[in-house]
């Protein structure tokens, strides 16, 4: 019972190990670098490109807030900003001149450490709210003049964001005059974002940009005639366009390229990682005699003789293999009554007022060294020597008094400890079991191996950002090769099963209890001779069908019913009938007691060790040598 436990603590703590590591590598992939107290929806910048070559910037930044409450929130920007303002519904914050500990409501206030800003907002949020903050600044320097062309190039979010944004959009004001006829435009980012010129008006830029990663970079960059940005404060004395449009070319292939790798290294992906999936299920059908059980060369509806003479224990557990084994009650139960029909036992009753109370004491005999088994004398140390302390009987009522109280948890646990030892060392001698056709093949364990390596190398290359352009077939080996793990352990888990002599054995035992079950169905004529029947009422004991058997057998042998007769000739059936031979209380009330005393202190037991243990436009490209060089930049920032 106990090596059973252990057992199964073992398999759970194993399962449980199993689905940590998952849900680990789940937590690493989605959420660790999330605050999931709030949801940052929306990020949109509204730009207007100014003639002197700067822009004025309107950041409007939509939060959900769901659990907690929140006073402040704060983001960086990078590149030379001034005019900063924030509102709220169209109210502007108060700017105070210094960072606030006390986050006093409605206040605003800015630190600038050479290029960089940090800006921080106070405000009183709390879980269900969603609230808009805007942030408006000119940025400098966006728009450079060249010699031939003017190039607006401009960051909206930096690499050191770090912070999951569901959605980003872009509209960008062009200068009075450009249009796309006359102005190229480009995007720099994720590769699956895009730009274009607005439908309505096509002097306006618009892109968007869905779940935008961390640490990305976004920025646009337009090449305009140079006349309409001819008051630029920015000038450089060199020509650009012709440059600016081989590099983008170059950029805009090499995206081009690496969506056709990304999609390619994806569908690769997606085939292993099916692979991985279908493996598993199609090794455990083409291996399945390793787990499928060897068919009886009988199955017999009724089999009327004892299939072989085995101990009652060893029945319970080949009876039961394939349902937890059987149960220790049943075999300590089954061997007693054995014991009483091998008379090692002697049953007697003795008249106590109106109550028959029942005893039993140990035969005086001398008994050769194999005619008790181990487990046998486990129950008569119990009996004869904890329980009946020198005395020649013992009752059923004092056993089962025994077996409940605490203080005799030390001999109870020791009986039912050795009691199952010797049972199983018996059980292992009769060679059931099969120990060569149900290993698993170590096919099984190569791909265990392979699945897990692939799901960790995946894990961590996509945990390191190494070659994020493979990032997604990252995810689908790390979702493929998590379920071939999961999918091998369950299909591959080792059966246990009879080997064919079992087989055989097990068919012709539910043969036998066939026939006794359904004893009222039977002719007389197809019934074994009356002595039999006693050595057949031990097996029916432990099929727990007994009860049911002696009823018939009074019915169908009326000689039963003749007390003299049974004391002359069926000593076996007078030990098990009480006092009165029309009663079958005799072998109910100690197949009973016998089972309720083992129980009692099974549950002694059990008690006791509990108590003691106690995550034109077109595609985005990464700008080739000059992308992340755009002016400006903000981060996701944070609420807190």
């Amino acid at each position: 019972m106990f090596y059973k436990m252990k057992q199964f603590i073992a398999k759970f703590i194993f399962i449980v190990m199993i689905l940590g590591v998952v849900s680990l590598m789940i937590y690493g992939i989605f959420f660790s670098e999330k605050d999931n107290n709030y949801s940052f929806d929306h990020l949109h910048y509204d730009v207007q490109m100014l003639s002197d070559g700067d822009s004025i910037v309107s950041e409007e930044r939509t939060y959900t807030y769901k659990e907690g409450n929140f006073t402040r929130g704060y983001f960086e920007i990078d590149g030379e900003v001034e005019d900063i303002a924030v509102f709220e519904n169209g109210i502007q914050y108060k700017q105070i001149p210094n960072f606030d500990e006390n986050r006093p409501e409605g206040s605003y206030a800015f630190k600038k450490q050479g290029d960089i800003t940090n800006l921080e907002w106070y405000m009183k949020a709390s879980a269900g709210e969603e609230r808009t903050f805007i942030i408006g600044y000119k940025m400098k320097n966006t728009t450079t003049l060249y010699n031939d062309c003017a190039i607006y190039f401009q960051k909206f979010l930096s690499q050191k964001n770090t912070v999951d944004i569901d959605k980003l959009t872009v509209s960008v004001q062009l200068a009075p005059g450009a249009n796309k006829d006359n102005t190229l435009i480009w995007g720099h980012g994720p590769s699956d974002g895009n730009l274009e010129f607005d439908k309505e008006n096509n002097g306006k830029v618009t892109f968007q940009l869905n779940n935008v990663p961390v640490k990305n970079y976004v920025e646009a960059r337009f090449v305009l005639d140079r006349n309409l940005m001819a008051s630029s404060k920015y000038i450089h004395n060199e020509d650009m366009r012709d440059l600016v449009i081989v590099e983008e070319t170059a950029a805009a292939k090499e995206a081009d390229r690496n969506r056709r790798i990304a999609g390619f290294s994806s569908l690769t992906a997606y085939l292993l990682a099916a692979t991985l999936v279908i493996l598993p299920i199609v090794l455990r059908i083409k291996k399945r005699e390793h787990f499928t059980r060897f068919i009886p060369e009988m199955t017999p509806t009724y089999y009327r003789d004892i299939p072989e003479n085995i101990p009652p224990a060893v029945l319970d557990k080949l009876y039961c293999y394939y349902d937890k084994g059987g149960k220790i009650s049943n075999q300590v139960s089954g061997t007693f009554i054995d014991m009483i029909y091998r008379k090692i036992i002697i049953v007697s009753y003795r008249q106590k007022g109106r109550k028959t109370e029942t005893y039993i004491s140990l035969a005086k005999k001398e008994y050769k060294a194999n005619e008790i088994t181990e487990f046998e004398k486990s129950l008569i140390r119990l009996f004869f020597t904890d329980i009946a302390q020198g005395r020649e009987a013992v009752s059923m009522n004092e056993i089962k008094k025994f077996c409940k109280q605490k203080k005799n948890v030390d001999a109870t646990s020791k009986m039912i400890d050795t009691f199952s030892k010797k049972v199983d060392a018996m059980w292992n001698r009769y060679k059931y079991v099969e120990n060569k056709k149900n290993i698993v093949p170590k096919v099984f364990t190569l791909l265990i191996i392979i699945s897990l390596v692939i799901a960790v190398g995946a894990f961590s290359l996509f945990s390191a950002k190494v070659m994020p352009l493979f990032s997604g077939a990252y995810l689908i080996l790390i979702v493929g090769a998590s379920l071939c793990f999961i999918i091998t352990l369950i299909v591959s888990r080792s059966k246990k099963m009879l080997n064919q002599k079992g087989e055989n054995f097990l068919a012709l035992w539910k043969g036998f209890y066939k026939f006794l079950n359904d004893l009222t169905l039977l002719d007389e004529k197809e019934l074994p001779e009356l002595f039999m029947w006693e050595r057949y009422l031990v097996y029916a004991t432990v099929l727990g069908v007994a009860e049911k058997v002696l009823k018939v057998l009074k019915l169908r042998y009326p000689q039963l019913n003749d007390e003299e007769f049974v004391k002359n000739n069926m000593i076996f059936f007078a030990s098990i009938s009480s006092t009165n031979m029309n009663s079958i209380g005799g072998l109910n009330d100690m197949t009973s007691s016998i089972k309720a005393a083992v129980r009692d202190a099974q549950n002694v037991i059990s008690n006791i060790a509990s108590s003691s243990s106690s995550g034109n436009g077109g595609g985005f490209s990464s700008g080739g040598s000059s992308g992340g060089s755009g002016s400006g930049g903000s981060t996701g920032g944070g609420m807190d």
